[in-house]
């Protein structure tokens, strides 16, 4: 290898690594980059966050809805009191 071509890649590799390594070894890359997907998509944190980001939005909308619904069926129960009662008797 040349000084000029070692002065270029030197300079390659300073500026961008990992570019400059995805570059120069392409198959080195490949296995690390499907590596990584592979971890990435058996690791069990993933699993986790993915159950927990499902249940985030439910648990949103019963927080809301509950107290919500416990006001509203006040307000329309308390309106109905001078309604006559069914009881047992009638």
């Amino acid at each position: 290898m040349g000084k000029a071509r070692k002065l270029v890649k030197g300079i390659s590799y300073a500026k961008a690594p990992k570019a400059t390594f995805a570059l120069l070894n392409p198959g080195k890359t490949a296995a690390i980059k499907a590596a990584s997907w592979t971890m990435d998509r058996i690791s069990p944190a993933r699993r986790r966050r993915a159950r927990t980001r499902a249940a985030l939005p439910g648990i949103g909308a019963a927080a809301v809805a509950v107290p919500l619904g416990v006001w509203l069926g006040r307000r329309i129960w308390s309106g109905r009191s001078e309604a006559p009662q069914m009881t047992a008797a009638d």
